[in-house]
């Protein structure tokens, strides 16, 4: 007749339930030696390429749930008295996103990739060969009988949002290892290693080209513009319409444009003055969206940068074309006739 032994009153009959915040020490020498078979690496086979949407909100679930097989003697063990296996994520950083877990029935922790943005929530359970199968789980537990068993484990995992997504690569990332366990103190009892690894996915964030890089805007006719057309301060010149293109891809759903005074960055105004070379005076130039100055700010892609322009591209949106508008207006209390240039760059960002 086999012995069983239960310590928490909710856990299964004849099954030793704990948990440890991380593996102690490893044993040495003949006592180590207490499970034959062989260490493990085993795949999870999650999707090559992930291309999040970039209006799913923190915590969209962006893969089907993948598992490893349900193997049962991964391990035969042999410690005196008890024999088991446990999980150790030890190393990996948790993130603070937490996701539904069906088959727990309760809310999980999300763990931190190599690549921002981009979490792995895991759910395991272990075998041994008295007990049978444990209950699914998503801390560092483990279990163990009496006797001489096979022990197993079991692994489910997918891919969650966790913030803003940066592309990158996931490349053979240890999500858990199967650790066995037994004796006395439960304690790590052997060398040998389960390893389940995803690797080899490709995260592919929104992206934007600008089409239009230059673009130079005629303010005034080929034969100038006549002084009266400025008649005091901030009066202004009929505005000349231009427009910048870009081409999107990956459905981005936000996208920031920020003009910049080339000759004064720290420029937090809305008008442009004129270049050094330039032979008029008390004019300067603005630059209008919805028929408004826009305000300059540093060159930054950073959203939420001072001056930014903010477009909603509900749509995704591949071919995106902003209309502006840009005038002279007078800056002086009269204005000298001449040669009127000024220059601005831009910056964008996108989510």
């Amino acid at each position: 007749m086999k012995n069983q032994t239960s310590v928490m009153a909710h856990a299964p009959k004849g099954r030793l339930r704990f948990f440890l915040p991380g593996l102690i020490a490893l044993l040495s020498g003949s006592a180590f030696a207490q499970c034959s078979g062989d260490s493990r690496t085993v795949n999870l086979p999650l999707p090559a390429t992930i291309t999040p949407a970039s209006n799913a909100p923190v915590g969209t679930v962006l893969t089907s749930w993948i598992q490893s097989d349900p193997v049962t003697n991964y391990l035969y063990c042999y410690a005196n008295p008890s024999n088991g296996v446990m999980a150790d994520f030890s190393w990996s950083s948790i993130s603070n996103v937490r996701i539904w877990s069906p088959d727990m029935g309760t809310e999980i922790r999300v763990w931190e990739t190599t690549v921002a943005g981009i979490g792995v929530a895991l759910i395991h359970r272990w075998y041994n060969g008295n007990c049978r199968w444990s209950n699914w789980e998503d801390a560092e537990t483990g279990g163990a009988c009496s006797g001489h068993i096979p022990v197993g484990s079991q692994v489910k995992v997918a891919l969650v949002k966790t913030g803003p997504v940066r592309a990158g690569r996931i490349q053979n990332m240890t999500v858990m290892r199967a650790v066995p366990i037994g004796g006395y103190n439960l304690r790590p009892i052997s060398w040998q290693r389960i390893s389940f690894v995803i690797g080899g996915i490709n995260i592919v964030a929104p992206t934007c080209r600008v089409t239009t890089t230059s673009v130079a805007v005629q303010l005034a006719p080929v034969n100038g513009l006549s002084a009266s057309t400025f008649t005091g301060h901030d009066s202004s010149s009929t505005p000349v319409p231009f427009e910048l293109k870009l081409t999107c891809g990956n459905n981005p759903t936000r996208l920031g444009i920020t003009f910049t005074d080339t000759s004064n960055p720290a420029n937090a105004g809305t008008t442009l003055p004129l270049s050094a070379s330039s032979s008029a005076r008390g004019l300067g130039v603005q630059i209008l969206h919805k028929n408004a100055p826009v305000r300059y700010g540093y060159d930054s892609s950073r959203p939420g940068t001072p001056g930014q322009i903010t477009l909603d591209l509900r749509n995704g949106g591949q071919q995106v074309v902003m209309p502006l508008a840009a005038r002279y207006i007078q800056t002086g209390p009269a204005v000298t006739p001449g040669s009127a240039n000024a220059q601005a760059s831009f910056t964008i960002s996108y989510q």
